[in-house]
């Protein structure tokens, strides 16, 4: 049992070998070529083993060390081969041997292949690049290529897509290590390798078509051929045929980030290039060579790639005209190279429904931009200038309907929107040429369109989002347009209010702003027209829109980040010189900057590249010299106008650095708040200093004082300091705050955040001790001039009684029910409340002398009272005048909306009152409590129908707000139908109220019931919705709009199929409710519209008992009437009834072509038996057919 091998096998075996390891995927070389020696790293492995127990190994064949048996392998091969036997068996050896045997040599590996692909860039790309989201197909390849005689095809849009994924299937699958394959490059090789019976996989190379097939088949060896656009094997019959759907985005987008290691710079490669393969390795990421130059570029003309190029994308039937004045030639001619063009392998131009689109503008400009000529360039000036130009009748509807204006007006602009962003950025582009020629022709272009027209906002609503591009085309010319008609731009800035949109391009006009905000040269410029137009129209855009001209100004200027070219010390400088200008727009800047907690960013310009070498993020200590600077210019700005400016300052200086902090502090102290023409401004300085030390204690560990903790006795003196001589505004803070802790008695305060309850037991006793303070300072008339100051009375009048001082005042403040003060008059009923709550004995007092008080002061006492059944009798008793006042006075406060528990004796008398008087909406909500507290029984049932009928009058008449209004209906709805199912109330008693509230109702049942019993109330609920067919047979309805509104409601709410009960439909009932319908339709002159409307009814039924839907009844009916309208019905219905849908951006029409799977499998299922209803299926099937195709195409599109 030796191991030895003689010399002669050895020589041989290294001869054969080429000097390299004999595994296929390998290839590594195992003779090295040193400086002073030639190493020999290759080992001889055995192919069956050298004993029984070794790898591959048997009793017959111990110790053979022929040449037969012997393989060159490299040290790593070798040891996987033998690690793994089971993997690797003889007959897989034995292939690896012959492949690389003199009959073979110098015909391409696999890897050889790929390689010769991936070294066209100097990044690398991987396999994932074509195989990822693609298992299915990778399966379905390796499956086959484990059999033996097989003709192959993979086919996708791309030759090179399908030559790279059969390559990366072969390189990286598992499963793939007994496929043997070669590349053929021309027909002697593949001829070479067909006559071989080692039954290995051939693979012709991209763009040769080899002959004589079928011997390699005959061989047992596999062929695969691949087709991109066209299929360029029509006459062969493939045993398997591959096609390769596009490839998802994300999955594309991942193997880019493989390659690129960013995943910012891999979807910018994909929005660049749209996911083609070919443009994708010529992107300037990828750092291509000249290897990969197009097939078509030396056979398409000059002229059509220029025109493509520069208007890059169009509709067909819309653009023509530009297309023809662009190429110089007529559409009809041009059309057919471009056609031939876009069927070529790896063509720059696509085709989607009739919008014709580069693939890649980046890529395709590598190869025409020396083709623009001065001829192109005149003929592009034309078309840009034409294109740009063009108005669009839609801005002439008022703002607020723009946003639907596809809808309601069938005006449109002469040119797509396409086209015209393919020109304005083409016009982008061709201004970072370096000449001089064509940037004078660029910004004789933007000149031009922007001087097309007279009025400016008509003009830059209609350029709308292409405003940016022509900005930074030429900014100059731009910037001295906005500049010179600022007043103007009304209409752009129209509708910054709207939520639905619609309104004037302001964003966009910001937005080409901030892309020159990045160049030095026209920042300042950029800068102060932003001060003007927030000056002019900041005020016109809504609250929480972030796109104002403010929120630009805050961007540009943000404290953390560099969203500028300016370094933190230019953008001081420059806030200190636009402040001379712009003084208080500076000053309310910086209070926004200093408060900013995010950002959105600045437009970055689209080919400039002004932003490139701005790093995003600023040091801490430019952030730190940023800060104190903003901070130094707002205290500046802060003492040129304090009144309008404190308390701003107030709200932001504790977050100030401590010597800042220190300043604003003595500023404070010499206030004289008293000079001050607004009154209030101490008022809510010293709120807003107790605020913070009221936090401030509570927070200690989470202070907002950023500093020492001396800031807080400072805060405490200068809150002593602003009270000193203003004890009325010390008072109102103190009665008109609820829980907050008082200043002065800070140190009491022992609990931790969070404990109101001490909080509030501390303020109360500050309040009592501060009212009996002024009442024995000031007497009664103290406590009326703090009631006349503050915003609420209820926690003066509980310190009042509290503090021991009721009896002393009651009888004052009782008096004050018939002051003209209105203030006064509600500080007295609150009083009478809270004493009437609390039983005490005055309030008795008061009511036993009752009929000897005058009309006024009776009238608002008994409004006092809570309202319970002995103040409903004694309401009663009062003259009707006296009544009617207190009833129509009712409801001054919110105490009084709701009756107590102890008033439910006289529910009824209180409920009709409150109608009577126009307080419909209490009563309503009086029910609503009781319905919610199940205690309804005494209501009389006619009254709770009578009020909801009212209320609907109060509500179409605007007079007041009903809380809660769906939610409280339908709970006194359903107590209403158990009235019906007791025989309390006949169902037409409920009709009525559910016709009139049908808007707000999920399921009318009542309503429902009728509709689907009675066949004549449903026709004419049509006919109050629908017109007829001849004009001269129009009825005439009161109230036409109105009515048809509610109709409408009704019909759409209406779900319920006559017939059904208990889970089933009646088919008789069903189709003796049609047959009237329909018959009364054709009387009515509706016949189409209506039969469509039963259509849509019928969709509202379940599954047959096949599991098929629709339910077999509604089947019988399809096929009996084969009525075309209610079939379209039938499908309009069924996708209307699909709602509003979800996706995610670009999964496309998935849900549409599962659905449409559906419809055309169920339609099979059923085509013999139920012949219409199938078709009706197919019909439904076709439409999300078409939807998925709109879907898909819309993805590709964007």
């Amino acid at each position: 049992m030796t191991r030895s091998i003689s010399s002669t096998v050895q020589k041989q075996l290294f001869a054969i070998s080429k000097g390299l390891c004999q595994n296929p995927d390998c290839r590594e070389k195992v003779i090295i070529e040193g400086t002073k020696a030639i190493f020999n790293i290759g080992e001889m492995a055995h192919i069956k083993g050298h004993s029984s127990s070794g790898p591959r190994g048997d009793n017959k064949n111990e110790s053979d060390n022929s040449f037969e048996n012997l393989i060159v392998l490299c040290p790593n091969c070798h040891a996987k081969i033998d690690s793994n036997p089971e993997d690797y068996p003889e007959e897989l050896l034995k292939q690896w041997k012959q492949i690389l045997s003199d009959n073979y040599s110098g015909i391409q590996t696999i890897q050889d292949a790929w390689d010769e692909v991936i070294n066209s860039t100097k990044k690398q790309i991987k396999p994932s690049l074509v195989l990822n989201g693609r298992k299915e197909y990778i399966t379905e390849l390796i499956s086959v290529l484990e059999l033996d005689g097989k003709k192959i095809e993979v086919k996708s849009d791309s030759l090179l897509e399908s030559y790279l994924f059969t390559f990366a299937v072969l390189l990286g699958s598992q499963k793939n290590r007994n496929i043997v394959a070669k590349v053929a490059n021309n027909q002697e090789e593949f001829e070479l390798l067909s006559n071989s019976s080692d039954k290995i996989t051939i693979i012709p190379n991209k763009g040769f078509i080899p002959s004589n097939i079928g011997r390699a088949i005959a061989n047992g060896n596999n062929v695969i051929l691949f087709s991109g656009k066209k299929s360029l094997h029509k006459s062969i019959h493939f045993d398997k045929s591959i096609e390769l759907l596009p490839m998802n985005r994300f999955d594309r987008i991942d193997g880019l980030k493989e390659v690129l290691g960013d995943e910012q710079i891999a979807e910018k490669v994909y929005n660049e290039t749209k996911g083609y393969l070919f443009p994708i390795l010529r992107h300037k990421a990828l750092e291509f060579n000249e290897s990969l130059r197009p097939e078509w570029l030396d056979k398409t003309d000059k002229k059509v790639l220029t025109t493509i190029f520069l208007i890059s994308e169009w509709e067909e039937g819309t653009d023509e005209e530009l297309i023809k004045y662009l190429s110089d030639r007529e559409y009809i001619e041009f059309k057919e190279d471009l056609e031939v063009l876009a069927k070529s392998d790896d063509s720059p131009i696509r085709k989607i429904s009739n919008v014709w689109q580069i693939i890649s503008k980046s890529d395709l400009w590598v190869f025409v931009q020396d083709e623009i000529t001065e001829s192109v360039l005149k003929n592009f000036k034309t078309v840009c200038t034409y294109a740009l130009s063009d108005l669009d009748p839609r801005v002439d509807l008022p703002v607020k309907d723009r946003w639907w204006a596809n809808i309601i007006t069938n005006k449109r602009p002469e040119f797509s929107s396409r086209s015209k962003r393919g020109l304005s950025d083409s016009l982008v582009l061709l201004s970072i040429i370096d000449n001089d020629n064509v940037k004078n022709i660029i910004g004789q272009i933007v000149n031009d369109i922007l001087k097309s027209e007279k009025n400016i906002s008509k003009l830059l609503n209609s350029i709308d989002s292409n405003i940016e591009n022509i900005a930074e085309a030429c900014p100059s010319i731009f910037l001295y347009f906005i500049d010179n008609n600022i007043d103007d731009l009304q209409g752009v800035f129209e509708g910054g209010d709207l939520v639905m949109g619609g309104g004037g391009s302001y964003c966009q006009l910001l937005w080409a702003l901030e892309r020159l905000s990045w160049n030095k040269e026209y920042i300042y410029k950029v800068i102060d027209i932003l001060c003007k137009l927030v000056q002019r129209y900041d005020s016109q855009i809504a609250d929480n829109n972030v796109n104002r001209p403010l929120g630009t100004l805050k961007e540009i200027f943000v404290l953390w980040k560099n969203n500028t070219i300016l370094s933190v010390g230019e953008r001081l400088k420059v806030l200190e010189k636009l402040s001379n200008k712009y003084e208080k727009l500076v000053f309310d800047l910086l209070v926004k900057l200093f408060n900013q907690t995010n950002s959105f960013g600045v437009a970055k310009p689209n080919y400039q590249l002004w932003s490139k070498d701005v790093k995003n993020n600023i040091t801490h200590g430019e952030h730190n010299i940023y800060i104190k600077g903003i901070i130094l210019l707002m205290i500046e700005l802060f003492e040129k106008n304090i009144e309008e400016r404190v308390e701003d300052i107030v709200n932001n200086f504790t977050k100030f650095p401590k010597k800042e902090f220190n300043k604003v502090i003595s500023i404070l102290e010499g206030i004289n708040f008293s000079s001050f023409q607004n009154k209030e401004i101490l008022l809510k300085v010293v709120s807003e200093i107790e605020e913070k030390l009221h936090f401030f204690k509570i927070y200690q560990h989470e202070s907002i004082l950023t500093h020492y903790n001396e800031a807080e006795s400072k805060l405490i003196k200068l809150h002593g300091l602003l009270l000193s001589g203003n004890e009325l505004i010390s008072n109102i803070g103190l009665f008109d705050e609820d829980r907050k802790i008082i200043v002065s008695r800070l140190s009491e305060y022992k609990g931790e955040k969070g404990h109101w309850d001490e909080e509030r037991k501390i303020a109360d006793r500050e309040r009592e001790k501060k009212i009996k303070d002024i009442y024995k300072k000031y007497r009664f008339e103290g406590i009326i001039k703090l009631v006349k100051e503050l915003k609420y009375n209820h926690l003066i009048v509980s310190a009042i009684i509290e503090s021991g001082l009721k009896k002393k005042i009651q009888e004052d403040i009782f008096l004050l029910l018939a002051h003209k003060n209105k203030k006064l008059v509600y500080f007295a009923m609150n009083f009478i409340y809270q004493l009437d709550y609390k039983g005490d004995e005055f309030i008795n007092k008061k009511i036993k002398i009752l009929n000897n008080f005058e009309q006024k002061l009776k009238i608002n006492f008994l409004s006092g009272l809570k309202l319970r059944t002995s103040t409903l009798k004694l309401i009663k008793k009062q003259s009707l005048e006296e009544q009617k006042l207190f009833w129509e006075g009712l409801g001054q406060l919110n105490n009084y909306y709701f009756l107590d528990e102890d008033g439910y004796d006289e529910i009824n008398y209180f409920l009709g009152e409150l109608n009577k008087y126009g307080f419909t909406h209490i009563a309503f909500n009086e029910i609503g409590m009781l319905e919610h507290k199940k205690q309804m029984d005494n209501i009389d049932n006619k009254l709770i129908l009578e009020i909801l009928d009212n209320l609907v009058d109060f509500i179409n008449n605007k007079r007041g707000h009903v809380h809660s209004l769906k939610y409280t209906f339908e709970n006194i709805l359903s107590y209403l139908y158990g009235q019906i199912d007791k025989g309390f109330l006949p169902k037409k008693a409920i009709l009525q109220i559910e016709y009139r509230y049908v808007k707000i109702l999920d399921e009318p049942k009542i309503l429902n019931e009728e509709l689907s019993s009675n066949p004549d109330f449903y026709v004419e609920m049509i006919c109050n919705i629908c017109k007829t067919k001849h004009r001269n047979k129009e009825e005439v309805i009161k109230d036409k709009k109105a009515v048809a509104s509610v109709s409408y409601e009704v019909l759409r709410k209406f779900t319920m199929i006559p017939g059904y009960r208990n889970g089933k439909i009646n088919y008789k009932e069903l189709e003796s409710w049609i047959d009237r319908v329909l018959r009364l339709l054709e009387e009515k002159d509706r016949y189409e519209i209506g039969c469509q409307k039963v259509g849509e009814l019928l969709i509202n039924c379940g599954e047959g008992k096949d599991g098929i839907w629709p339910v077999e009844e509604v089947r019988y009916i399809l096929e009996k009437y084969e009525n075309d309208e209610i079939e379209t019905g039938f499908c309009i219905g069924k996708s209307n009834s699909r709602g509003v849908t979800t996706r995610r951006i670009y999964d496309g029409g998935k849900k549409e072509k599962t659905l449409a799977e559906g419809f055309y499998r169920d339609a099979e299922k059923i085509r013999l038996d139920y012949p219409r209803t199938s078709g009706v299926l197919r019909n439904l099937g076709d439409n999300y057919t078409r939807d998925a195709k709109w879907e898909d195409d819309r993805v590709k599109l964007e």
